[in-house]
Parts: C-alpha cells; sequence; structure tokens
C-alpha cells in the first residue's frame, strides 16, 4: 500500500513538472508574441525618419515590422501575389521590402545650333505614370523640370539545395528586385544577412 502511495506521488509530480514546463513554454510564446506585436503597432505608427548624412546624401529609415506568414498573406496579399508571380515560394521568403522613389531634376540646358528654329518650338511636355518632364526654350536655353517616379519591391528568400525533385535545407540566400518604372535599370543590389 505505501509502495502505491509513492507510485502515485511520483507520477503526480512527473505530471505537473510535465504541465510546469509546458506552461512555462507556453507563457514565454505569449510574452514573446506580445513584444512583437507592440514593435509592430509602435512601427505602424512612427514616422519615416529623413536625414542627410556627412557627404550630404539623403538617407531614410523607417522601423519593420514582423508578421507570421498567415498574417502577411491576409494583410498583404498585394505582395504575396507578386511575389507568387516573380516565381519565389512564399514559405522561402525571409524578408520584402518596398521603397518608392522620386527624383526631381531642375533642368537648364545651353542650345547648340540646330535645324530646329527657336521660334518654332518654345516648350517642351512629355508625362506618363512615372517620369514627367516640362520645359522651355529661354534665351537660346531650355530650361525646365524632370520628374521621375520608380517603386521597387524587394524579396528576400532561401535557395534549397535540390535532389532530384526534393528539395531540402538552405544552399544560399537570393535577392530579387523589381522596378515599376520602365525607364528604371536596377545596376546593383547587395543583401547583406546579420545571423545573431
Amino acid at each position: 500500500m505505501k509502495n502505491k502511495i509513492i507510485q502515485i506521488f511520483v507520477i503526480v509530480f512527473i505530471v505537473l513538472i510535465i504541465l510546469l514546463i509546458h506552461f512555462a513554454h507556453e507563457i514565454n510564446f505569449a510574452s514573446k508574441e506580445i513584444i512583437r506585436l507592440q514593435q509592430n503597432q509602435q512601427s505602424y505608427f512612427s514616422d519615416i525618419k529623413q536625414y542627410r548624412n556627412k557627404n550630404n546624401e539623403l538617407v531614410s529609415e523607417n522601423k519593420g515590422i514582423t508578421l507570421q506568414l498567415n498574417e502577411f498573406k491576409n494583410l498583404c496579399s498585394e505582395y504575396s501575389d507578386e511575389i507568387k508571380r516573380l516565381k519565389v515560394r512564399l514559405k522561402d521568403v525571409q524578408s520584402v521590402s518596398n521603397t518608392i522613389v522620386a527624383s526631381d531634376i531642375p533642368l537648364s540646358l545651353p542650345l547648340v545650333d540646330s535645324i530646329v528654329k527657336v521660334d518654332t518650338l518654345r516648350c517642351i511636355k512629355y508625362s506618363d505614370d512615372f517620369l514627367h518632364i516640362d520645359g522651355c526654350i529661354e534665351d537660346d536655353t531650355l530650361k525646365g523640370q524632370i520628374y521621375s517616379v520608380d517603386t521597387l519591391l524587394q524579396v528576400v528568400s532561401v535557395e534549397r539545395k535540390r535532389f532530384l525533385w526534393w528539395k531540402y535545407g538552405c544552399k544560399g540566400v537570393k535577392q530579387t528586385i523589381k522596378s515599376k518604372n520602365p525607364h528604371t535599370t536596377i545596376l546593383y543590389q547587395e543583401y547583406i544577412s546579420i545571423k545573431k
């Protein structure tokens, strides 16, 4: 009888330890989720910080948000559709970045001898969804403005190792950038991942 009571006590003690470990794990997960959601909320309400560095180059910073894959699919459906069109699997995506860039360039060009008479061509105007050129000739000089807008979509995904048709492990990280402006050429791209 005494052995059965000890066995029951040991079993109850083991079950209590297992439950304690399980609840500690759940509390840890819940606290991390609360912190993630608080950071997302702060990021959502923070403004983009813009400043000029020592070389007078414009630098822009903003806080990122962290989403789970199902949240990303629901909240950012336009991005997930675009990623699928880029033929990248959503479960391989590590981060997504979208940047809109605008260039506003004042224009003042001296005119050289030309077949066209200055009197017949006084102003130039061109406009599409991404590029606006507006200028007029004043005293043998073309003066005006060039305004260009571009949107860059950046997707960072995992490249999987392949054996026949199986994909496994991680061969490397791949960055895919798409420009929506047909006048833009991407000259350079770089992605650096820092492991903590």
